[in-house]
C-alpha cells in the first residue's frame, strides 16, 4: 500500500505543466452519431439462474441510459471453469438468460443479445474455461461480427445488426458508465481527425485512434468508508467526469494502455 499512497504525489510532480490533449468531437445529437451501429458489451461469467433477472435489469439500465438508434446491448458471457467442456447446470443458466433476453427484446422491440462461448482447455489453469477470458471474448465477438462465430456456443436474441456493428463499447459487469457515454465516445470516434488510418503491412494504426478510452475511477462507499478506500479513490464531493481527463502515458509518450473498458 505504501507504493499506492505515494504514487499519486510522485505522478502529479512528474505531470506538472503537462496539459491533456482534448480530442475533437462531433455533436452527440446528429444522425451521424445517433445512427451508428454500436454494440455495448458487458463481459461476465454467466449468471446463475436466480441472478439472471437482476442481470437483465442491469442490461436494461445500460440500454436506457445510452439509447441511440444504432445501439445493441450484449451480455458477453463465459461459463465458469469446470473439469469438462460442459456440466449439467450449463443448460439451466443458458435457459434463464435466454428468457431474460426474450423479455427485454419484447419490451423494447429488439436491441438485446446474449452470447456465450464454449469452454476450451487451459493448461495454465488446468480446467476448461473461456479462451483468454475477456480479451478472448472481445476477439471472438469481433470475429462473429465479421461472420465467423465458431468461438461461441450460442448467440441469441436480436442479431439483426450483428454484421453491421461498427463499434464495440466494452464494459465489465461492475462498470458504471456516465449518462450518454456511448454517444459521447462515438462523437469522438466519428470525427474525421480521429478516424484510424491502418498500415495493412504493419497491421497497426498509424494515425487517428482505434480505441477511445474514457476516464475511469474507483467508486467507494460514502458511508463508513475506510482510510484505504479514501486514499485509493478520486476526489469526493465533485463530479469525477466534469473536467478534462488526462492519462500519463498518453500525455507523455503519445501511446497508452487499454484497460479493457472503452470504445
Amino acid at each position: 500500500p505504501l507504493y499506492m499512497i505515494f504514487r499519486r504525489p510522485v505522478e502529479n510532480a512528474i505531470m506538472t505543466g503537462v496539459v491533456p490533449e482534448r480530442l475533437p468531437r462531433l455533436k452527440t445529437d446528429i444522425p451521424q452519431v445517433q445512427t451508428v451501429p454500436v454494440m455495448l458489451t458487458v463481459s461476465t461469467l454467466i449468471p446463475a439462474p436466480e441472478k439472471a433477472s437482476n442481470f437483465g435489469k442491469r442490461l436494461e439500465k445500460l440500454y436506457l441510459s445510452n439509447k441511440t438508434e444504432g445501439l445493441t446491448v450484449c451480455c458477453l458471457a463465459d461459463f465458469k471453469g469446470a473439469p469438462s467442456p460442459s456440466v449439467p447446470e450449463d443448460k439451466t443458466c443458458v435457459s434463464a438468460m435466454c428468457s431474460v433476453i426474450d423479455k427485454l427484446n419484447k419490451k423494447y422491440s429488439g436491441g438485446f443479445v446474449f452470447a456465450v462461448r464454449e469452454r476450451v482447455y487451459s493448461k495454465t489453469q488446468d480446467e476448461y474455461t473461456g479462451r483468454e477470458r475477456k480479451r478472448g471474448a472481445i476477439t471472438d465477438l469481433v470475429n462473429a461480427i465479421g461472420g465467423k462465430s465458431d468461438g461461441f456456443s450460442l448467440i441469441y436474441g436480436d442479431k439483426s445488426a450483428l454484421n453491421s456493428i461498427r463499434y464495440i463499447f466494452a464494459l465489465d459487469a461492475d462498470s458504471i458508465p456516465e449518462f450518454n457515454a456511448v454517444s459521447k465516445l462515438v462523437a469522438i470516434a466519428e470525427h474525421p481527425l480521429n478516424r484510424p488510418v491502418i498500415d495493412e503491412k504493419a497491421g497497426r494504426v498509424t494515425s487517428g485512434y482505434g480505441i477511445i478510452v474514457p476516464k475511469s475511477e474507483n467508486r467507494i462507499r460514502y458511508e463508513n468508508s475506510t482510510l484505504f478506500e479514501r486514499i485509493m479513490s478520486g476526489a469526493n464531493a465533485t463530479g469525477g467526469y466534469d473536467g478534462l481527463a488526462g492519462e500519463k502515458y498518453r500525455d507523455l509518450f503519445g501511446e497508452s494502455i487499454f484497460c479493457g473498458k472503452g470504445l
